[in-house]
């Protein structure tokens, strides 16, 4: 047997569970799990963080949340960073010899050595309070305002053009979605 149905949908362009893995209780074999959480790293990754929290392994759950919380960008499941981020969307890549697809291991990879200058040891942890603020700098009510979404991407071009530095682009984007 092979992994080769994923128990996924692409829904705005963002993999969703079609729904819960059949067959993981009848037969926990790593065969078996494996066939039925699919290739998808955010999946396989939930999978494993619930499974062993303190495994060696450092699993992260890298969403949508992660990524607008990482770019400090109103991001939503159609954003060009988190598509990348899932390998989902036009000119993206996935890897069946590495397993790897799309900027998931890069983001793993940052979180990582993130908690590690932090001295956390579980960088699941750290990503967990990362997701937590992401969500309630930018809500839900507040990525469905465009205005905002140009706002925040002027802000961080200013940034790039060195108009401003990264902390006064940091400030004024935590301005932006609190008097939204």
């Amino acid at each position: 047997m092979r992994p080769s149905q994923n128990h996924c949908e692409e829904v705005d362009g963002a993999q969703r569970p079609k729904a819960p893995p059949p067959g993981i209780y009848e037969d926990g074999s790593l065969e078996n799990i494996t066939i039925q959480l699919g290739t998808y790293h955010k999946i396989r990754n939930f999978h494993n963080n619930l499974l062993v929290p303190f495994s060696r392994a450092k699993h992260l759950t890298i969403d949508t949340h992660a990524v607008a919380a990482d770019q400090l960008r109103p991001l939503g499941s159609k954003g060009l960073a988190v598509q990348h981020d899932f390998a989902s969307g036009k000119g993206n890549t996935s890897s069946s010899i590495t397993g790897l697809g799309g900027t998931y291991p890069l983001y793993l990879e940052a979180y990582n050595r993130a908690a590690e200058r932090l001295g956390m040891r579980r960088s699941n942890a750290l990503q967990s309070v990362a997701w937590e603020a992401g969500r309630a700098i930018f809500t839900a009510d507040l990525k469905k305002l465009k205005g905002l979404r140009d706002s925040v991407t002027a802000t961080w071009n200013r940034h790039a053009a060195g108009e401003i530095t990264i902390d006064e682009a940091r400030d004024e984007i935590f301005r932006l979605s609190v008097a939204e």
